[in-house]
């Protein structure tokens, strides 16, 4: 089931039994084309003891984008309306300081005009944030490259780069934006040696082609090195919540232990090495050898003191 943790800002994938609800509609879809028998791989005794509805996204998920679009709609204070069913005050919190943090309101808790500009873009506010900066440092097109690459699946397949192999850049995103363009240039030629997923970059270049379309963006002409450093504070100012120290950890891994609390462990395959504060850009749940979830950074970014 996906979820959030409204505290932390990391969105959560878990596993967890279907409620009673849910195995109902799903043994009557079963037998849709005609009568059957529908066998559940479980006892009578544990579908009893299972919830009796899922509970409803709302209660789930982000909601970062909805309070945007209800500042859209005119809607100043989230809490005036009549719910079906109210969110919970946790995720609404949260999705509010998000907001303020990446600018989009204004001290009255109206739209800002950073926010009225994040609208335009079909991605969550973050990625919107992303794009504004980056249109104002002049790196649109690679600010809607980045946008691309961190809205959709990991270009990459997760067993390409080991050990040795590991580039050292920046952020994860200036790697994945150099192995973009080559696949862009080169075709499948060099899927298999850059570890290249074929379905996510082309999904990717869709992405990229109606991001830069929404922001104006004009194709970019200066090579990467050039524009480092302004992609990198467009990324900041799209995750100013998720800002680490990097150090390693105990098991001689890096580790990102973030300001706002808590701490993720660096994935083995990212560039980003070098730095002594990183943000994190893309993070996953995932399940060690002993069943335990752990919490890994697969993307992220360089951070200079200065420009906190």
């Amino acid at each position: 089931k996906p979820s959030h943790n409204p505290w932390t800002g990391i969105p959560t994938l878990t596993l967890s039994k279907i409620s009673r609800a849910s195995a109902a509609q799903r043994a009557g879809r079963a037998g849709r084309t005609r009568p059957g028998t529908c066998m559940r791989l479980f006892t009578k005794v544990d579908h009893d003891r299972r919830p009796e509805f899922d509970a409803p996204e709302l209660a789930r998920l982000d909601l970062t984008a909805a309070m945007l679009d209800l500042r859209g709609g005119g809607i100043t204070d989230p809490r005036t309306i009549r719910w079906f069913e109210p969110p919970p005050e946790a995720a609404v919190d949260a999705a509010e300081r998000l907001l303020q943090r990446l600018q989009a309101l204004a001290p009255d808790g109206s739209l800002s005009p950073m926010g009225r500009a994040m609208l335009k873009h079909p991605v969550h506010p973050r990625i919107a944030r992303l794009l504004e900066e980056a249109r104002a440092r002049d790196v649109a097109a690679r600010g809607a490259t980045a946008a691309a690459l961190l809205s959709e699946r990991d270009i990459h397949r997760r067993t390409a780069h080991t050990g040795s192999d590991v580039r050292v850049a920046s952020s994860d995103v200036i790697v994945a934006i150099e192995d973009f363009e080559r696949w862009k240039r080169d075709g499948r030629s060099v899927t298999h040696t850059l570890g290249l997923d074929e379905g996510a970059c082309r999904i990717a270049q869709q992405v990229e082609r109606q991001l830069a379309r929404s922001i104006r963006a004009k194709p970019c002409t200066r090579p990467l090195h050039r524009i480092e450093d302004g992609l990198n504070l467009a990324l900041l100012a799209g995750f100013p919540d998720r800002i680490g120290r990097v150090r390693p950890g105990a098991s001689g891994a890096l580790q990102l232990v973030f300001a706002e609390g808590g701490s993720a462990d660096l994935d083995a395959q990212s560039a980003v090495r070098d730095s002594e504060l990183a943000v994190a850009l893309a993070v996953d749940e995932r399940r060690g050898r002993q069943g335990a979830l752990t919490t890994v950074v697969r993307s992220a970014a360089q951070v200079e003191v200065d420009a906190l």
